[in-house]
Order: C-alpha cells, then sequence, then structure tokens
C-alpha cells in the first residue's frame, strides 16, 4: 500500500516517454458488486496483470478506491506504461475485469447459498436468483413464500421479491425496483410485507 508521497515519488521518478494511463474500474452494481462484497484490491491487480502478459513488459500502477460517495463502487487506476495503450488493449482490459468480477460473484454467491439459474423464456435469457440454506449435504431447505418479501404494488396476489442490493428488491412480476429507504418492514398474517411510507 503506497502512502501519498511515495505515490507523488513515482510518478514524479517515471521515465522519459513513460505514458500516464487514466482507467476507471467499476463493476456492475445489479450484476456483479451486487452485495458491495467484491475485493477491489485484487479485481485491480488481476486487470493490471492481464494487461502486462497481453504487453509483455512489467507496468507500476497506482489505484485508489472510491466506496464513499456513491452506490457504484469504483476504483481510479494510474498505469504507468512504456507505451501508449489501444482500443483493444482497454476491450482485452475489460474482458478480463468482467471475467473476474463474474468468477467472484459467483463464488460468493455460492458461499452465501444463492443459486443462480438461467432459462429462456420467449427467445429472452430469463435469470433468477434464489436463497437457499443447506442443512446437510443432500438435504436442501427453501425459504418459504411467506417468510418472504413481496411486492408492496402486487394488490390482493402478493410478488415475491428479491434482495439485489442490501437496500434495493426487484419485483419480478413487476419488474421494478424497489429501495428500502421508500418502504418499512411490516409482520402480517401471512408474512413480511413492504409497504409505502
Amino acid at each position: 500500500m503506497l502512502e501519498k508521497e511515495q505515490a507523488y515519488r513515482l510518478i514524479d521518478e517515471a521515465g522519459r516517454g513513460t505514458k500516464f494511463i487514466r482507467i476507471i474500474l467499476s463493476p456492475d452494481p445489479i450484476r456483479e458488486d451486487t452485495n458491495r462484497d467484491l475485493d477491489m484490491r485484487r479485481l485491480t491487480v488481476a486487470t493490471i496483470e492481464a494487461l502486462q502478459r497481453r504487453l509483455k513488459t512489467p507496468i507500476r500502477f497506482i489505484a485508489a478506491l472510491h466506496d464513499d460517495h456513491t452506490d457504484k463502487r469504483h476504483c481510479h487506476i494510474i498505469a504507468l506504461c512504456n507505451r501508449p495503450l489501444f482500443g483493444r488493449d482497454f476491450s482485452a482490459m475489460i474482458r478480463q475485469a468482467t471475467f473476474e468480477a463474474g468468477k467472484e460473484r459467483r463464488t460468493l454467491d455460492r458461499t452465501q447459498g444463492i443459486v443462480i439459474k438461467k432459462s429462456l423464456r420467449k427467445g429472452r435469457v430469463v435469470v433468477t436468483a434464489r436463497r437457499q440454506s443447506t442443512v446437510q449435504q443432500s438435504q436442501t431447505i427453501v425459504v418459504p413464500e411467506s417468510t418472504m418479501p413481496v411486492c408492496p404494488r402486487a394488490g390482493m396476489q402478493p410478488h415475491p421479491v428479491i434482495a439485489i442490493r442490501p437496500d434495493v428488491y426487484w419485483c419480478r412480476t413487476c419488474r421494478a425496483g424497489i429501495v428500502e429507504k421508500q418502504l418499512t418492514l411490516e409482520f402480517a398474517k401471512n408474512g413480511l410485507e413492504l409497504e409505502r411510507t
């Protein structure tokens, strides 16, 4: 981990002809960084290492994580290269970062007991997420719908919602997002319901 003075020294002591490439690494908050739990440091290092392998040259870099002023966590990177980067280099970096983030998301989901299923409906790929808890290796228990949060727009037939982030839910039936700040959790006879405040 570099201190600010060390980062300035690294920039000041860069050799003649060094290119300073500014990169922002920002995983998708819905598909990749759902719970704001991706290891951004590991993701940054893996992306820069892929660029080093591609360019066949060592790359020094400085990175700063920004996760406090926006919902989208991102990392600002200044890479010191000995040659300019082209569009195909940036495309390769994006592919590698997307691959690494997706791989880590799947691993985290598995450890948290979330099962992701992909299916084809009416020519569209539909992705559904379901949280499961395992009691034994061979026995799986699914959370009953009566204890799951439901959509406040549902009316008489409750639509179950899934948490896509700690404070954001998604109703698959209404195809709409619900922000928890606008809702309160209230126990009802048929389970946990979300209501507008």
